[in-house]
């Protein structure tokens, strides 16, 4: 039984809109159970670097960049493809790859320990700036990046979301909120893992979402080179 190129865009369609809706739900019943089980001491799970949530982070940028490694292998047999393009998705498959290395092995807090930081830089916690530079470096290619998401409005608008989330989340870990807060130390620090969370789904919806059309794009493309 054959199966025509709007049928596999539709069931992708599908699969988008559960992924986008089961990765949240089944996230924060993750969440929730973790701190749960670990009730009163739900922050040593929550906020732990080598906790089971800070694991679970790991595999999401892990899926933002096999999901980008798959836009990439589908843009390199693509002849409609530019290479500027190209090579955007390049670097944030690349990118996606260095944080979950990043994630798993926390170097920003090993740089701190190897460069001896005991005290604060400026308004940031002591060796928290690095991450501050991470984040700089990540929103300058965001702003030439964005440009090609511009395809789909959902992909557009979940990037977008993901960043502001992302710019949320770092702020709250490497600034002097916690000590300005101080009894919301708790609250600050449960905020802070649900923005990093959501800002990292949302990287995956939106990437989720520029696969289905660029593979869309090469079906039609390579059926239409078929028929010539």
């Amino acid at each position: 039984m054959e199966i025509t190129i709007a049928e596999v865009e539709k069931k992708l369609e599908s699969i988008e809109n559960k992924l986008l809706i089961f990765s949240f739900l089944v996230t924060t019943a993750l969440i929730v159970t973790f701190g749960i089980i670990k009730y009163p001491y739900w922050l040593d799970w929550i906020d732990n670097d080598e906790g089971p949530t800070a694991f679970m982070q790991t595999l999401f940028l892990f899926s933002s960049f096999i999901i980008g490694f798959f836009i990439c292998m589908i843009q390199y047999l693509s002849k409609n493809i530019k290479e500027k393009e190209k090579i955007l998705w390049v670097f944030a498959s690349f990118g996606f790859l260095l944080l979950t290395i990043e994630s798993k092995y926390t170097f920003h807090n090993k740089i701190r320990d190897l460069l001896k930081i005991k005290t604060d830089f400026l308004w940031f916690h002591k060796g928290d700036f690095l991450l501050t530079i991470i984040l700089v470096f990540g929103m300058i290619f965001s702003f030439f990046f964005i440009k090609n998401l511009k395809k789909s409005k959902r992909g557009l608008i979940l990037f977008i979301l993901a960043v502001i989330s992302s710019v949320a989340s770092v702020s709250i870990d490497s600034l002097h909120f916690t000590k300005i807060l101080h009894n919301y130390r708790d609250f600050l620090f449960l905020l802070e893992e649900v923005l990093e969370t959501t800002a990292m789904l949302l990287y995956i919806n939106s990437f989720f979402t520029m696969f289905k059309i660029y593979f869309i794009d090469f079906l039609k493309e390579f059926f239409l080179l078929e028929t010539k």
